[in-house]
């Protein structure tokens, strides 16, 4: 600031050099333009606590009363910062003289003048051991030394150190094309051979290796992960079993995960909510009432983040309404009735062009500059509420015994497998599952003997029927 003032030659109304014969309007010009140079070079804050001051020298003073501490506290706190600097090799050497630099004039503000005489001594002193020599030379190679010298060898070293790095390539080529003086020796363990090494000029009385005197303490299984034995030594199952031939099984190999932490959003999600997992790699709901064109299926399975396995049931689509009004329709939604909630998958949702963009607590879900929804963060959580539109009849694949049995007024099992025996019925006939019509409408009242011929078939005596009048009059 005191630069600035200078150049538009009005630096005369902070420190009152005026000639003689000023005008009285000349100095209220100069004081004029002064307090309003200063004044536009202050941020709002600053300005609210000097902004009752009348004069360029008045706010001159309030500035370096706020700013320009003095006080003897803070100048044993800079003088202790002063004489305890040390070079920090992770900067450059520009910027450490710079932060020394900074250090000194702030000392200089505090009202002391002598600082300079003993800055080249701190700065030679805080030089770290890699500029060992600059500092040796310096200090036994001088009668007298000043900031400058100092400042002046330690770029010398840093231009030199730079110049002279070691290649960051040669310890990998060395790596690559050196031979260790034990190359066939461990060639021999790798190949479990007692076999004589074909080095020449080699030692051949060292020891060979032996198997048998190995010390397993610290042989790792790869198997179980425990140490003192190698894979084949080991007791416990083998971790991959080896997987059935594709002519014995029909079940699909796609994996689907899903990573979420439960007992956070239990208590928080419903129906109508959906959680946007980075995590899960496809759209599931345990919700079956909410989707359309459902299809049956249980050829699936989720891996859970705890290693828990939850079947799928089946697959749909969903119709969701979103706050703004947009309707998004996504297809194959798993049903996995073993959630708790239902899950967005932002894998799934890139996939259809979809990106997400976050700030302040809220995710927007963009399609190109297209706000399709957003979605609020609860409990370190992004979740957005959706409607449901459900307008597609659901489909369902039965079990083809099941709708026979329907079909013939709920038939039993026995006389499907009579039908389909004498060439009725072309589909191949399975259990059938539990219909409630069919136990709850053949369910009738056993009727209890009256006469005395039933009643004699039910007792072999005549004291052993007793009529306790529980269902009503015998006769």
């Amino acid at each position: 600031m005191k630069g600035i003032l200078i150049q538009q030659k009005i630096f005369k109304a902070i420190d009152g050099k005026y000639s003689e014969n000023i005008s009285a309007e000349k100095w209220i010009e100069n004081d004029e333009f002064a307090y309003s140079s200063i004044i536009l070079n202050l941020s709002d804050s600053v300005m609210r606590k000097v902004g009752n001051q009348n004069t360029a020298k008045e706010l001159w003073n309030k500035l370096e009363e706020l700013y320009t501490e003095s006080s003897l506290p803070n100048k044993l706190f800079l003088l202790e910062k002063f004489f305890r600097y040390k070079l920090d090799v992770s900067k450059s050497i520009d910027d450490n003289i710079d932060e020394f630099t900074k250090l000194i004039q702030d000392i200089k503000l505090t009202g002391d003048k002598n600082i300079d005489d003993y800055s080249p001594i701190v700065l030679l002193n805080a030089i770290p051991e890699t500029y060992g020599d600059v500092k040796s030379a310096i200090k036994y190679g001088r009668d007298n030394i000043n900031l400058e010298t100092v400042i002046s060898g330690l770029k010398s070293k840093e231009i030199d150190l730079r110049t002279n790095k070691p290649s960051q390539n040669q310890p990998e080529v060395n790596l690559v094309r050196g031979r260790t003086k034990n190359r066939n020796n461990n060639y021999k363990h790798r190949r479990h051979s007692n076999s004589r090494s074909r080095s020449r000029g080699r030692n051949n009385s060292r020891p060979k290796y032996n198997r048998d005197k190995y010390e397993k303490n610290d042989v790792r299984c790869y198997n179980c992960g425990g140490r003192g034995h190698f894979i084949k030594e080991c007791k416990k199952p083998r971790r991959n079993p080896p997987k059935e031939s594709a002519n014995n099984s029909e079940e699909t190999t796609d994996e689907i995960y899903m990573l979420s932490d439960v007992n956070a959003v239990k208590s928080v999600l419903n129906k109508r909510e959906w959680l946007i997992d980075s995590g899960c790699t496809v759209h599931m709901t345990p919700y079956r009432d909410i989707m359309s064109n459902y299809k049956s299926e249980n050829l699936s399975s989720v891996s859970m983040a705890n290693e828990k396995r939850c079947d799928v049931l089946g697959v749909g689509d969903l119709c969701m309404i979103f706050e703004n009004g947009f309707k998004f329709t996504p297809k194959n939604i798993k049903h996995v009735p073993d959630l708790v909630h239902n899950l967005m998958s932002y894998s799934a949702l890139e996939e259809e062009g979809l990106e997400g963009r976050w700030g302040k607590g809220i995710m927007k879900i963009m399609k190109g500059s297209l706000n399709v929804f957003k979605a609020e963060k609860k409990k370190n959580l992004y979740i957005c509420s959706v409607t449901y539109d459900i307008l597609v009849a659901s489909v369902t694949h039965m079990n083809t015994s099941d709708l026979w049995n329907k079909g013939l007024g709920h038939i039993s099992s026995k006389g499907l497998e009579l039908l389909h025996k004498h060439g009725f019925l072309n589909d191949k006939i399975s259990d059938l599952n539990f219909c409630d019509d069919c136990i709850l409408g053949k369910h009738h009242k056993v009727h209890f003997p009256t006469a005395p011929s039933q009643i004699h078939m039910t007792s072999n005596s005549i004291l052993d029927y007793i009529h306790a009048d529980i269902w009503g009059p015998s006769n």
